[in-house]
């Protein structure tokens, strides 16, 4: 269908963005993570889909951009794919709230 072919085209553009991005925009981050909040899973589910393909495809790059904006949040009120991407390699052993980070200090 139209959409799926429109959500393909912006994943792979997305993907190359993101892919040569050195860091990654903090705007296009927060547009990722404002779409994989749960609340939108059911009113944006194409957004939503995009986000979480997204997100999938690039945790390592995503990672240091969502660790900086999700400081302070719980990190349940967002996809699991989130966490995932967040406590992924070095920081598997972190707890599911970036607050963690905060209350070492």
């Amino acid at each position: 269908t139209l959409q799926e072919s429109v959500v393909t085209s912006m994943e792979t553009i997305m993907m190359f963005v993101i892919q040569e991005s050195e860091p990654v925009h903090p705007g296009l981050a927060s547009c990722l993570l404002r779409n994989l909040k749960k609340e939108k899973k059911d009113s944006l589910l194409a957004s939503y889909r995009l986000a979480k393909r997204i997100t999938r495809l690039c945790p390592e790059k995503l990672k240091p951009a969502f660790a900086e904006l999700l400081q302070g949040s719980p990190l349940n009120e967002y996809s699991k794919v989130v966490a995932s991407s967040v406590e992924s390699s070095s920081d598997a052993g972190r707890d599911n709230n970036i607050d963690a980070v905060e209350n070492d200090t």
